[in-house]
């Protein structure tokens, strides 16, 4: 149902737009604020677009997600619906039956939907010059998917110690999941952390690398399983990389942004290379 006054799409408690753009930042506005805090003034000056993170701020909340997140979101997806149907038409393939046209150009929009998102994933951080991406982009194995995935999690991390930088990730002893009961780690940011040490292992990547195949050659003169020992090897290397990252970004002075949207902190750094 459409708010004439305001243009807006009412969902539930949220009003959608696609076309009207924040009154402060310029972004894409999906609220429709009361200046002066009361809901039954219908003056239309008494109203202001603005995006969700420009609301939240407004109202004192801590925005849920980040620009970041948004744009890492969409790639997944995207990507993840594209692979799918791949796999279906390589099936059909198989089994030699007529692949329809229809799927063959869906495939080829997710193909130009990934790779928008992946451009607006780079432009985040040409845009954000930070000390602390500029690291995380210059680790080898990580680029700038890989990075915008650790952040899109990382940035919303409010613990002030390493030890609760590795429960929220998944890493601290006692985070295996039981049945029945509440998963005290973020098991989206594990994810995609178990995706950034697949890369360490494939690139080979020097630190890391060398913290893995130690461990791993420890576990084995243990008389560990082949297996229990690859995954004990991976815990030891990203529980570093944890490490490494909130040391890095404590040295940054970014941990502001466990409060704060970091499009209110962003300095003019060097370009990155």
């Amino acid at each position: 149902m459409e708010d004439n006054q305001t243009g807006y799409v009412k969902n539930n408690q949220f009003k959608v737009v696609s076309s009207i753009k924040c009154e402060r930042c310029g972004k894409e506005a999906h609220h429709n604020h009361c200046k002066d805090r009361n809901h039954k003034n219908k003056d239309p000056n008494n109203y202001e677009d603005l995006c969700t993170l420009c609301h939240s701020k407004e109202h004192g909340i801590e925005p849920q997600y980040s620009e970041i997140r948004k744009w890492v979101v969409y790639y997944s997806r995207i990507q993840k619906q594209k692979i799918g149907l791949e796999n279906v038409i390589r099936n059909l393939s198989r089994i030699e039956l007529i692949i329809p046209d229809d799927l063959i150009e869906m495939v080829k929009k997710l193909e130009m939907l990934e790779g928008r998102y992946w451009e607006e994933i780079r432009n985040y951080f040409k845009e954000n010059r930070t000390e602390l991406n500029k690291w995380l982009l210059s680790v080898s194995g990580i680029n700038f998917v890989l990075a915008g995935k650790v952040l899109s999690y990382f940035l919303n991390f409010k613990g002030q110690k390493v030890s609760s930088l590795w429960q929220y990730a998944g890493y601290a002893p006692g985070c295996k999941p039981k049945k029945g009961e509440k998963i005290h780690y973020t098991p989206q940011f594990r994810v995609y952390l178990r995706q950034v040490a697949d890369s360490f292992i494939l690139k080979r990547t020097l630190r890391y690398r060398e913290i893995y195949d130690k461990e791993k050659e420890k576990r084995l003169a243990q008389g560990k399983v082949k297996n229990h020992a690859h995954k004990l090897a991976i815990r030891k290397m990203m529980k570093t990389f944890l490490k490494d990252l909130y040391k890095k970004a404590k040295e940054d002075n970014q941990f502001r942004v466990v409060k704060n949207n970091q499009a209110d902190y962003v300095s003019s750094f060097a370009d990155i290379n």
